[in-house]
């Protein structure tokens, strides 16, 4: 039917009583301008989501979601290897080591945040013999994220740092 048709009722409207260009009467409409009966009736197929393209989308969800969980994550994965070669005497000439990660503007959350610096964090080498410095440049100047960098440090200040095995603990942690 049309869309000007009420086919609750049975009725049509304007469209059912006013002859066409042709003169043709549409095609469920009687000459008094109501649908028939039989035509309103019917069973109805019922529909299911049980398709496999309704099953790929939510896996692929599932999977963007897991994605999305494990990158949100980080340590969980097999640990930093260092290089062969690394010395803890290498690191005995330097002054410091500073690590910069830069936090993007708007489209970068907390989650991405914490996630860089614990990344940034962890690039501690064992047995440093330099100060370690990690600095987060945090472009939007938002407020959130100086507020989640500040806990990030208190939660650093915490670890017990026992007879000098304060890079082992942050190591673990």
């Amino acid at each position: 039917f049309n869309d000007r048709c009420v086919s609750v009722s049975g009725r049509c409207g304007h469209a059912c009583e006013s002859p066409r260009a042709n003169n043709r009467p549409l095609k469920y409409c009687n000459a008094d301008g109501y649908i028939d009966h039989q035509y309103l009736v019917n069973k109805i197929h019922i529909q299911y989501n049980r398709a496999t393209p309704v099953f790929l989308f939510a896996y692929v969800l599932l999977f963007g979601f897991a994605v999305k969980t494990l990158m949100l994550c980080p340590g969980i994965f097999s640990p930093y290897k260092r290089c062969v070669f690394y010395s803890s005497d290498l690191t005995e000439q330097l002054r410091y080591i500073l690590v910069v990660g830069v936090t993007g503007g708007g489209d970068e959350g907390k989650g991405t945040m914490i996630r860089n610096t614990i990344g940034m964090v962890s690039g501690l080498p064992p047995e440093c013999r330099c100060r370690y410095t990690v600095c987060n440049n945090e472009e939007g100047h938002r407020l959130e994220m100086i507020t989640c960098w500040e806990k990030f440090c208190a939660v650093l200040a915490a670890i017990p740092s026992d007879s000098g095995q304060y890079e082992n603990n942050l190591r673990n942690f």
